[in-house]
């Protein structure tokens, strides 16, 4: 049965600012193994053809002197990983809301992976030299040996003597550090021309990170309805986070969350969206006041709830021309 907790209990009207926050079941990602594999099978690449004898009219199979393996492909109709934000948006599989005030501070933080990154002359040449072998060569790890070590010597040939005595140390180190001496290649060339590989240092994109929201609610209720709601919160946040053990084999994942900044009923017009989110880590202090105190019925007179939320999808540049990523400030 869905639940709908909301706190404080004043009325929501249309110029009430809150976080809408949605319990949903976890969905794996829908990955299309079977249909991809099916999908090429089709294209005819089977094992054997069939035919109708003429004269008896029964079936004749006439098996394929090269099987051809199928292939599997990646994208639209092949290996397709269905999005986060894609397998969650029939309002009718959540099961339940929870309605909190907008917390004092509001942020949001989106990080993309960039790292430095080097690559030696030697190593240039040598990515070099595999790229001009041919992949009709059999032997292809012979092939790239036999033109890197041409390469090799190309360079050794038409280099000044500074140059060969640095080309002469770079080698002479790899096969020190064969045995785990660990010498550092332009420590030894610095020491003896004076000069050191240049190293074609680049920042170059590593790849996307997740997001992750940090919230911090203050409760202070005010009657014994609100402090009833606030446990039933805290329960709930605590009892969808935690994993389900349905034998002594698997564990089934936790439920997540759908977060929603609104106005009224309308979505917030100006903060940002959030993919569904996963809850990872939750406190509860229930001394907020500073010091332990309760009412009657044991409830705390002042609490603080921390949540951290981490999306389960990353974002991409084409999420902010559709959906939720056209209102406000996007994602």
């Amino acid at each position: 049965m869905a639940f709908s907790y909301r706190y404080p209990d004043a009325q929501i009207d249309n110029r009430t600012d809150y976080l809408e926050i949605k319990v949903l079941q976890y969905k794996p990602p829908n990955v299309q193994f079977q249909e991809a594999i099916d999908g090429n099978r089709k294209t005819g690449n089977g094992r054997y053809s069939v035919t109708t004898d003429p004269t008896f009219g029964h079936e004749i199979r006439t098996f394929n002197t090269e099987q051809v393996k199928p292939k599997l492909r990646i994208g639209e109709g092949g290996l397709d990983i269905q999005r986060g934000k894609d397998q969650y948006k029939n309002k009718e599989e959540s099961l339940g809301y929870i309605f909190l005030p907008i917390p004092q501070r509001v942020a949001d933080s989106t990080e993309v992976a960039w790292d430095a990154s080097s690559l030696n002359p030697f190593a240039a040449a040598g990515i070099a030299a595999g790229m001009n072998v041919t992949g009709s060569d059999k032997n292809i790890l012979g092939a790239i040996r036999d033109e890197g070590s041409g390469l090799a010597q190309r360079l050794f040939n038409d280099a000044t003597d500074d140059q060969r005595r640095a080309i002469q140390t770079f080698f002479a180190t790899q096969a020190v550090n064969a045995f785990n001496a660990n010498v550092n290649v332009n420590e030894v060339i610095a020491r003896t021309t004076g000069q050191i590989f240049n190293q074609n240092l680049e920042l170059l994109f590593n790849g996307v990170k997740l997001r992750e929201f940090r919230f911090e609610f203050n409760f202070t209720p005010r009657r014994r309805k609100e402090s009833q709601t606030v446990k039933n919160i805290i329960r709930t946040f605590k009892k969808n986070m935690s994993a389900r053990r349905e034998s002594g084999v698997f564990l089934q994942t936790p439920n997540i969350f759908q977060l929603c900044y609104k106005t009224g009923r309308q979505k917030h017009a100006y903060l940002n969206s959030f993919f569904p989110t996963a809850l990872t880590n939750m406190s509860v202090d229930y001394t907020g006041a500073g010091r332990y105190q309760t009412y009657e019925d044991t409830s705390p007179v002042s609490m603080v709830l921390n949540l951290t939320f981490n999306e389960i999808s990353p974002i991409y540049q084409k999420d902010y021309d559709s959906d939720d990523g056209l209102i406000g400030v996007g994602y």
